[in-house]
């Protein structure tokens, strides 16, 4: 009964092309970027712009100077497509097929995978895209007995797209080392004739392995292909007798050129006897290339050879022109064997890293190249390199939350939607001579980025006119005399681009931020904290259980808060409303207020005033101050104020604060609402009225409504401006009883009544249309509330959500108002739905959780908004801030010292709960490591704290956060266990002294800390906790819990030396302000003069404080954590050590004394590890957990969980139960010594060869459900097990056996972090039960969650989700189940994907309701409806 959910989905860009037709959406036809996601989800998008931030619009013409000193605007993607392909393989490229022969068809997409490729394309007819074709090109054999040289089965394809010529596209190569496959991509009609039918398919794609002896006799071991115009550059390892690599291969490379005939491009059959060779011609080829060389790029005419350290320049010939070296790094000798026309040694300074992963190039011009993080310029005459420039293409203080030398991807992108749009047409000076290009840049480490390369010719200040005039005169001369028409028939014309080299390069990012990085999202933790810790800030968050996610991942200085529930606040300002049920604000002048509680019914008005302070009015003529208000607004020339009760309309004169006019009502009306000079009404008989103020009298008239309305029970009424026949108008809108809308215009005489048609099914599209009676709604659901707002209208039904834009249906969504009352309002461009699961909606339709709140009220028009929680307190927040991040995500970048130029990369973030702050362990740029201690501010960000620096040669390898056990022991037998003497003996005598005679200090000074002088009233008013605070306490013996941080060091050591560690024991130490120094006791205090004096002369001051450390020679730390009150080492040689804290406390606590010497301490507080427990693992442990009292789990790296029982006095594990043994790997390379697979022992450290390593445990977690204990713990290949402890069960033999519950496929990389949290979830159903559920994150940047639902709902939504996969195509061939199931063959696998349920069927739009109702009936019959099902993925 184990769900899956997404708390956060990985939309990071793993690979990103260049597209046009590719689907109906793009309009304009301009270029979209195609994204592969890391989550396998297929994105497309179209450019945007937006102003920069840091540019002053102005509305008077801009200089020359100007323009160039302001900056671009900012290039923007916005999503138009997703498609989400619901697959755990292995995605490693996409290509964008353009469609030469049909251009009445979209572009095709190619998927492709270790070993298969898919190829999918967009059907306009249906609106989807659809499977093409399929490829498989062989299985990765699962045995482990494999020859360990024979890794070519394990090796993923590569793709390339080639053509006869340079347009359009005829196949697709896909290459590995020894093996090259053609994918002949030519349309034709095949007919296939059976006897049964005659089959016919216009796109038939044949495949034809190409035997690689037939191309070059030596051709083998292939390290690169690429394409070169029509031609195929291919570098590779010919078969030699040195063993320098790889057994049998030579440690020279070679290269070659050939090209693929016309004749093989257009066969539209293979036949497997006939001739490679025939088809192929090889045109050039170069030997003796070092084995240091490992890719190959073509520039236009040329070649570029890449090695780590330098580049080689080819032309087309494969001469080699030049060698440039890019690093101080020592040089292999193979590459002196190669002759150059010219090396190059200056550009050495410039380190460049040029690793093959990280070798992404793109070719801006003939004469530009970007690769990696250098621009090459080329100088070029006559087709020859004359010469070239190397400089960096970033700078660190350009993008400084980015590891800019290490680039995945670079992608030149020129949109015509950024570079011909107005913004940046009028923020630059670009002249015709003038080259921008943009590149969409794509980091390991940091955000997708943006970045312009710009090519400006010189600035004529730079050069005197006349003297350039005379140089381009002479320049002419010259080559009048030396070259003529013969030479240039022989040579060629001089190249213009000798012209380009004279330009300057300028390099400017546009967005640093294109699209947030989550990959790979290293450790992420479930907290309450930053809901919970604004609570103490003067009530600022209403949110008190709100769970948040806080998470550390691939940028520097970079803490990820993932808000699953509810939004963060920065408030403004507090003020307490009293008794109030609603307020209304007046045109931003004035505010009423009006309640209804308790039968005291009253209304009073505010005047808004500077910095939003409020002052009463408190005598208005005819104001009804005794009266609830209904509704309450302005006319529409801002003048008069129309004021509705249950008894009439009010008209009062603001300008002069006088009455106006007035309308009494025949019977009390129940509810109301006012727009312009409209007033809509209904009684409490559900009848309607409607009222317009006079324009000549000022007076409210009556209106006549549609004769066909009277005939309904009117439950509400709206008044909107919506577009009714092509016009935008101010209509009425009444909700009936029925559950139909209807709506006529207001501002005509006998108005016609409209129906929004079928509102009541919710379906995907509304229309309007003429009322007609005789046309009866079908049966739907009971709406209880609508809101218009201009093109967004909301709907509740129950406690379902639903939002249309322009009629078109956008958003479902679950409220958690079941039974509770709720309302809408519009205020500004923003929708507000009220009650206890309070959203806002803005105008694109996009909705924020806000909480529980019982009101909101507008300020002004920016956005500034007061939200009224149950209890009366307003704050007052900017709403437009909510939605300034996407995903529900806020990037928070970590500011330190500004003389602090370390990049850091965060490892491990934890929550110490008792002083809500966080400690994150880290790696900076410079090679040190540390921990640094956090702050969540009222502000919403992080601020830090203190920094633990590491010794130079360790490294932070574990953190975390632990409850100790502490048991204090007093001085004697805390000396007795002191092992390192560290001085504590000398102080002994002393210190028995103290403790001896400080026990009558005490008693005095505890008078002291307040004087008796105070009068016993004035004690009364001090507050407990400034009492308490201030107390000295006595030395006891007791056994109390604190909370620690446990840092994990490990040493940097040579390949061959042994490895050493050490623990290190840190608290919070927190030293108090005396508040009391300087208290003026005499003096009569206010209570809030009291508390305000308090809070001033208070403060607290935070510092990591060193307690006590543990070194070790055992190798590294594994694992850190915190078992039963004990602090649990694990190291890599496979001992797991218990230790407890002990301390000694004697005499005062300088926290407690307030003395301006620092030196005056009376007190020695000291705290030291002791071990009391061990246990050695099979190879070693990675995880141990506990649960309940003394049950501590230990996850071995290679046999799986182990379950002990801890017992004390004395101290010792006893065996309870093991995982089945039956991981694959080890019966293959440890228990078969015959096996070339072996697992060795290096340093302490378990090693698998690369067969091994996707079946290690990598890292797990305990939780319990139902009384019940499960294990959970995930494989370096994705796949996870869950395995129960069940000791009644005779399966597992008397519980000595973990029984395997389930086992799933969930993602195609590692997990890095799974840790168990306590659900807030209160329900009568978990009364005895402990609900808990388990948070993981991923390291293609995925933040999930495991939990377990009650049998009843598991058992519709799985029967639910089996109907949705076996009647949803599998797009890309990719089958849903298939690919999560680990083990085919077990009954037991089936996990509820909830992330799959909500796509793909509960709030799928593309689905309409009435279908969805007609399958949950098909599925369950009359027993669940679709209502129910949502509410239980909710």
């Amino acid at each position: 009964m184990l769900s899956y959910d997404e708390i956060l989905s990985s939309d990071s860009f793993k690979k990103v092309v260049e597209c046009t037709n590719i689907c109906k959406e793009n309009k304009t036809n301009d270029k979209l970027l195609l994204a592969l996601t890391n989550s396998n989800c297929l994105q497309i998008y179209s450019f945007g712009v937006k102003s920069s931030t840091k540019a002053k619009v102005s509305r008077l013409k801009l200089s020359e100077d100007d323009i160039k000193k302001r900056d671009p605007p900012i290039p923007i993607v916005k999503l138009i497509k997703n498609i989400n392909l619901y697959t755990c393989n292995n995605i490693n490229d996409i290509l964008v097929i353009p469609n030469s022969t049909n251009i009445h068809q979209h572009d095709k997409i190619a998927l492709v995978m270790d070993d298969r490729l898919s190829i999918i394309q967009y059907n306009e007819s249906s609106d989807t895209f659809e499977t093409v074709s399929l490829h498989q090109y062989g299985f990765i054999d699962p045995s482990f007995d494999t020859p360990s040289d024979d890794l070519e089965n394990k090796v993923p394809y590569k793709a390339l797209l080639i053509s006869k010529n340079e347009k359009g596209c005829n196949g697709i190569l896909l290459w590995k080392p020894n093996s090259i496959i053609y994918l002949n991509l030519l349309e034709s009609n095949v007919e296939t004739n059976t006897d049964i039918r005659v089959k016919k398919r216009k796109f038939n794609p044949l495949s034809k392995f190409i035997d690689l002896k037939k191309l070059n006799n030596d051709l083998a071991n292939i390290i690169d292909i690429q394409k070169k115009g029509t031609n195929l550059i291919i570098l590779y390892a010919p078969k030699g007798s040195s063993e320098v690599n790889y057994p049998g291969v030579s440690n020279k490379l070679k290269l070659i050129t050939l090209t693929f005939n016309d004749t093989f491009f257009d066969k539209k059959t293979f036949d497997e006897d006939s001739d490679d060779s025939l088809y192929t011609t090889i045109l050039n080829s170069l030997t003796n290339i070092p084995d240091t060389v490992h890719s190959v790029l073509p520039w236009n005419k040329n070649l570029v050879l890449v090695t780590d350290t330098s580049v080689f320049l080819l032309d087309e010939h494969l001469n080699t022109n030049y060698k440039v070296i890019l690093s101080e790094a020592q040089i292999s000798d193979n590459e002196d064997q190669l002759q150059f026309n010219k090396i190059m040694d200056k550009y050495k300074s410039l380190n460049a890293n040029l690793f093959k992963s990280f070798t992404s190039w793109s070719v801006i011009s003939d004469h530009l190249m970007v690769l990696n993080n250098i621009i090459i310029q080329l100088s070029i005459n006559n087709n020859t390199i004359d010469n070239v420039t190397i400089e960096n293409f970033l700078e660190d203080q350009m993008l400084p939350y980015t590891e800019i030398n290490e680039i995945l991807q670079l992608l030149c992108f020129n949109s015509n939607n950024y570079y011909k749009n107005s913004k940046f047409t009028s923020s630059t000076s670009k002249t015709e001579a003038d080259d921008y290009n943009s590149l969409v840049v794509l980091f390991k480490r940091g955000d997708t980025a943006v970045v312009e390369v710009r090519e400006l010719s010189k600035e004529e200040d730079e050069e005197p006119e006349e003297q350039s005039q005379e140089n381009e005169a002479s320049n002419k001369v010259d080559l009048d005399l030396d070259i003529n028409d013969d030479d240039i028939d022989l040579y060629g014309a001089p190249s213009a681009d000798s012209d380009n080299f004279n330009k300057i390069l300028k390099v400017k990012v546009l967005n640093p931020c294109l699209k947030v990085n989550y990959s790979p999202m290293v450790d992420a933790i479930s907290t309450t904290t930053l809901g919970f810790y604004k609570t103490q800030q003067l009530a600022i968050s209403p949110n008190y259980t709100q769970e948040d996610v806080l998470a550390v991942g691939p940028s520097y200085n970079t803490i990820y808060e993932v808000v699953t529930s509810k939004q963060h606040y920065n408030v403004k300002k507090t003020v307490k409303f009293v008794d109030y049920d609603d307020i209304f604000n007046l045109n931003n002048k004035y505010l009423v207020a009006t309640s209804n509680k308790s039968n005291v019914q009253k209304s009073s008005i505010l005047r808004i005033g500077l910095n939003n302070a409020f002052t009463p009015i408190l005598r208005l003529l005819d104001f009804q101050y005794e009266s609830s208000t209904l509704a309450c607004g302005l006319c529409k020339s801002l003048k008069y104020l129309i004021q509705v009760t249950t008894a009439g309309i009010w008209l009062l004169d603001m300008e002069y604060l006088k009455y106006k006019n007035k309308f009494i009502f025949n019977k009390p009306m129940q509810e109301a609402s006012t727009l312009d000079d409209y007033i809509s009404c209904i009684d409490s008989k559900g009848k309607s009225f409607l009222f317009m103020i006079g324009k000549i009298r000022m007076k409210p008239v009556p209106l006549h409504e549609p004769a066909e309305l009277s005939e309904f029970y009117i439950t509400m009424s709206k008044l909107a401006y919506i577009s009714l026949n092509g016009v935008k108008t101010l209509v009425k809108i009444c909700l009936t009883a029925s559950d139909r809308v209807l709506l006529f215009d207001v501002t005509k005489n006998k108005a016609e009544l409209h129906e929004i048609k079928n509102i009541n099914e919710l379906p995907n599209k509304l229309s309007i249309e003429l009322f007609s009676n005789t046309i009866k709604p079908n049966p739907g659901v009971s709406i209880t509330n609508l809101e218009i707002n201009n093109n967004i209208m909301t709907i509740t039904s129950d406690n379902l959500f639903v939002c249309y834009n322009d009629f078109e249906k956008i958003e479902t969504t679950m409220l958690k108002n079941k039974d509770q009352e709720i309302y809408m309002k519009s205020i500004n461009e923003h929708t507000y739905t009220v009650g206890v699961d309070t959203l806002i909606t803005d105008k694109n339709g996009r909705t924020k959780r806000l909480g529980h709140l019982a009101s909101v009220v507008k300020i002004d028009s920016l956005g500034n908004t007061f939200l009224i929680d149950p209890i009366g307190i307003a704050r007052l927040v900017n709403v437009n801030s909510f939605f300034d991040h996407d995903d529900d995500v806020i990037v928070h970048r970590l500011k330190f010292d500004a003389n602090d130029k370390k990049k850091r990369i965060f490892g491990n973030i934890k929550r110490l709960e008792s002083e809500n702050m966080f400690a994150v362990s880290y790696v900076d740029s410079n090679n040190g490591s540390g921990v640094v201690l956090l702050e969540y501010l009222v502000s919403g960000d992080f601020k830090v704290i203190d920094e633990y620096v590491a010794e130079d040669g360790y490294v932070v390898g574990s953190l975390n956060t632990v409850v100790l056990n502490v048991k204090n022991v007093g001085a004697d037998a805390f000396v007795a266990r002191n092992t390192k003497n560290e001085g504590l003996d000398n102080n002994i005598p002393v210190l028995k002294i103290l403790e001896k005679n400080l026990r009558k200090m005490i008693s005095e000074q505890e008078d002291q800390v307040i004087p008796l002088n105070i009068p016993h009233a004035k004690k009364v008013q001090l507050h407990m906790s400034y009492v308490n605070l201030h107390l000295p306490r006595l030395t006891t013996r007791y056994e109390e819990e604190m909370e620690f941080i446990v840092i994990g060091e490990n040493e940097i050591t040579g390949e061959f030396d042994l490895s050493r560690s050490r623990i290190k024991l840190f608290s919070i130490n927190r030293k108090e302000e005396n508040p009391f120094i300087d208290f003026d006791y005499e003096k009569e205090y206010k209570p809030e003069e009291l508390d305000n004096y308090l809070k001033s002369k208070s403060s607290s001051t935070f510092k990591l404080e060193y307690v006590d450390n543990w070194d070790s020679a055992k190798g590294l730390i594994t694992a850190v954590e915190e078992a039963s009150g004990l602090l649990s080492v694990s190291y890599s040689d496979g001992k797991t050590y218990f230790r407890r804290c002990l301390s000694a406390t004697i005499g005062l606590s300088s926290n407690h004394i307030y003395s301006n010497d620092p030196e005056n301490l009376l007190t020695l507080k000291k705290k030291l590890l002791e071990p009391v427990a061990f246990l050695d693992s099979n190879s070693m442990a990675v995880k141990v957990d506990s649960i309940g009292e003394g049950y501590v789990g230990v996850l071995d790296y290679l046999y799986g969980w182990n379950l002990f029982g801890l017992e004390t006095e004395p101290y010792k594990l006893l065996p309870l139960s093991k995982e089945q043994f039956e991981n694959d790997i080890i019966a293959n390379s440890v228990m078969n010594t015959s096996s070339s697979a072996k697992s060795k022992i290096v340093e302490n450290v378990v090693t698998v060869n690369e067969q091994e390593l996707k079946q290690l445990n990598t890292t797990g977690s305990i939780f319990g459900y139902n009384g019940k204990m499960f294990f959970i713990k995930f494989l370096d290949n994705g796949a996870l097990k869950l395995l129960e402890f069940d000791p009644e069960n005779t399966k597992s033999v008397n519980g000595t056996n973990l029984l395997l519950h389930q086992r799933y496929k969930l993602i195609n990389c590692n997990v890095n972090s799974a840790y168990t949290v306590q659900s807030d979830i209160v329900d009568d159903t978990y009364s005895n039960n402990d609900l808990q559920y388990v948070i993981c994150s991923a390291e293609n940047g995925k933040i999930f969650k495991f939990s377990f639902l009650p049998e009843l709902t598991f058992k519709k939504l799985s029967m639910l989700q089996h109907q949705i996969i076996l009647k949803t195509a599998n797009l890309g061939g990719f089958n849903h189940k298939m690919d999560h199931e680990y083990n085919m063959f077990n009954k037991n696998n089936y996990i509820l994907d909830m992330k799959y349920l909500k796509d793909q069927f509960i709030f799928n739009e593309e689905i309409p309701a009435e279908e969805k109702e007609k399958l949950v009936t098909k599925i369950f019959g009359n027993s669940t409806t679709l209502q129910e099902l949502i509410e239980d993925v909710i």
